[in-house]
């Protein structure tokens, strides 16, 4: 997220020590992409971004599960109120 905090149009520019980035893309407050000019900010505005990193590949590692998707043991919710307990 970037914010504008002088209430002026800005130019927005990030930039990483690591790597190259590229192709921003303004986000809606969800992260559904929103068409406008991601290098623009207007007066007191915060904006979501999306950029993408041009980070090596690690192993070959497309589409392996790091951890498990869920716990083992899902939360139970109950209606403790119910009981006094």
């Amino acid at each position: 997220r970037v914010v504008e905090t002088l209430g002026r149009t800005a130019e927005v520019s990030v930039q990483s020590g690591l790597r190259h980035i590229s192709a921003p893309r303004h986000l809606t407050l969800i992260e559904g992409p929103l068409d406008g000019d991601a290098s623009r900010l207007g007066g007191y505005e915060i904006a979501t971004l999306r950029m993408e990193l041009n980070l090596p590949r690690v192993l070959d590692a497309a589409q392996v599960s790091l951890a498990p998707d869920a716990e083992p043991v899902q939360p139970l919710y109950a209606r403790y109120w119910l009981h006094n307990r």
